[in-house]
């Protein structure tokens, strides 16, 4: 009878399925929480790059040591954001492989959940790689490459469309920037550029940004100087400052 009674008792217990079932989902709630606490440390350094460049184009020349404190705070957050972003992603990774796709059959709705977090992780990074250094190539590669994953993501999708659209500046685009407009004005028409595009001319007391406008190598030009508040502002534009085989005008 104490035989029979253990066995009862050992068939009431969870099977292997459901433990497995609960493990994922509470590996899953990690996860969760692990995006919102990111989600919170992004939107921190949203609102510092924008205090710093409200300071920035305010152009006080007492604001020299409140410019290197909100510089110091970007910095700080920006490196902690990465660290938490490559754990998080690491986490996610793990997740996907505690309980791979199979190739042939469906996914299952934890698989499903898992890629598309980490769907959704890859266009955040991709897009701060647009949003904080102009590389449209290193964002779409990320797209491309979730893409091999999660195919059939819309959100992915949309996005690689996005960035190969923008990449290359068209003339309708360049009409929006104007002269007088500031740094800020510029880069909300047409984004950041890539940061190896920006070029210092110290003897002349300027700055240019270059687009690229065509795969050959064509790019249109901002130039910007100090006005009298010392803030950068647009002096000049050209759409075909640089042609294939040409140098850049001043």
């Amino acid at each position: 009878m104490v035989v029979i009674a253990l066995a009862t008792l050992a068939a009431c217990g969870p099977s292997q399925e459901e433990q497995i079932a609960t493990a994922q989902a509470e590996a899953f709630a990690q996860l969760e929480e692990g995006k919102a606490s990111l989600d919170a440390k992004r939107q921190e350094l949203v609102d510092a790059r924008a205090a710093l460049q409200a300071a920035i184009d305010e152009g006080a020349e007492d604001a020299a040591d409140q410019i290197a404190e909100l510089e110091a705070n970007v910095g700080r957050l920006e490196g902690e954001v990465i660290g938490d972003s490559d754990t998080f992603s690491s986490a996610i990774v793990d997740f996907i492989n505690a309980d791979p796709p199979i190739e042939g059959e469906p996914l299952t709705e934890s698989q499903l959940a898992g890629i598309r977090m980490k769907s959704g992780e890859d266009i955040i990074v991709a897009q701060e790689h647009i949003d904080k250094g102009g590389d449209y190539r290193r964002a779409i590669d990320i797209y491309s490459q979730a893409l091999m994953v999660d195919p059939d993501n819309p959100d992915l999708q949309a996005a690689l469309a996005a960035a190969e659209e923008l990449r290359y500046l068209s003339q309708e685009r360049f009409s929006q920037v104007s002269k007088g407009m500031t740094e800020s004005e510029v880069r909300e028409a047409l984004g950041q550029p890539n940061l190896r595009n920006i070029r210092e001319y110290p003897d002349r007391g300027v700055v240019a940004w270059f687009y690229p406008t065509t795969e050959a190598g064509d790019a249109a030009a901002v130039w910007f100087r100090p006005d009298k508040a010392g803030a950068n502002t647009v002096y000049q534009v050209k759409y075909d400052a640089i042609k294939k085989g040409d140098e850049e005008g001043p």
